[in-house]
């Protein structure tokens, strides 16, 4: 499939990102042979309660981070334009509480934590603390994959996406994505703005306009697959192509492909993307 894609985007001149699920196991990535195999060997994330999060790989078992570093080099040398992280997170601040993380977690420390997960919610210290771990859980794989393919696939692209407030995205999911794009690891940043009104859109493009990315590109996510229901979808979606352009970002994309995009997609090139001047898109 994937050189099926490649091909017809060269018939059209256009770019070939490949788009991977981090740490996601749900039931239409897998079997359900893979799954149980998953759970038996302990690479499920566990909950607080104990239970398992059979749609998410615990981010410190080995195999799984193999697995991620691993597949997405394996992407970059197969003649794409690039590689898309997404999923690059904890699945949220219910995981993982596995034994393995919670050995790795003291040993960083240097100390037992007493009250096994309760003490990380109690102990304000030790929660930063905590919020370190996870988040440089993450930073490893995406330290790891950007370096190698910047060195040894020079041209492939970079890409991750990010929760729209990186405070939030960091101290909840352990992803701290203006971090690695200063430090070069990521070549755009793809914040995922899925806010169904056209006010709220604007407001939260404007703050992120003054996150530091160094010399990463920005790039808004808009999701026509996460609105609710809008009256005039296509004006919406345009409306919010060109606030994005107005606000100074490198670059929009819809997310995702579904029966309602698939709709709008056609009718942006009676606006937003209707050849001007020279034949060019008023957006690259």
């Amino acid at each position: 499939m994937l050189e099926v894609i490649k091909a017809a985007c060269n018939r059209h001149g256009i770019k070939f990102v490949a788009w991977r699920c981090c740490w996601a196991t749900p039931d239409w990535l897998t079997t359900k042979e893979d799954l149980e195999a998953r759970r038996a060997a302990g690479r499920m994330v566990v909950l607080k309660n104990g239970e398992l999060l059979t749609k998410g790989g615990c981010p410190t078992h080995p195999e799984n981070i193999r697995q991620e570093v691993e597949g997405l080099i394996e992407l970059a040398h197969k003649g794409v334009s690039g590689v898309n992280l997404d999923f690059i997170r904890y699945p949220g601040e219910g995981g993982c509480f596995c034994a393995r993380c919670r050995s790795l977690f003291e040993k960083r420390i240097g100390r037992t934590v007493a009250k096994w997960p309760d003490d990380l919610d109690s102990d304000a210290e030790l929660n930063n603390q905590w919020i370190d771990f996870r988040a440089d859980n993450i930073t490893y794989v995406v330290k790891t994959v950007g370096e190698y393919i910047h060195k040894n696939t020079p041209g492939v692209m970079v890409s991750v996406s990010g929760f729209d407030n990186p405070v939030i995205a960091r101290t909840s999911v352990g992803q701290d994505w203006p971090y690695w794009c200063r430090q070069g690891w990521v070549d755009v940043a793809g914040m995922m703005d899925y806010r169904d009104t056209l006010a709220e859109y604007k407001d939260l493009i404007s703050g992120q306009c003054s996150i530091d990315v160094g010399k990463a590109k920005r790039s808004t996510s808009i999701g026509p697959s996460c609105w609710g229901n809008v009256e005039q979808p296509a004006l919406l979606l345009a409306q919010m192509i060109q606030a994005a352009r107005e606000a100074g970002f490198d670059g929009w994309s819809v997310f995702d492909f579904d029966e309602r995009t698939a709709k709008l997609l056609p009718l942006l090139a009676t606006g937003p993307t209707k050849p001007v001047h020279g034949g060019e898109n008023a957006l690259e």
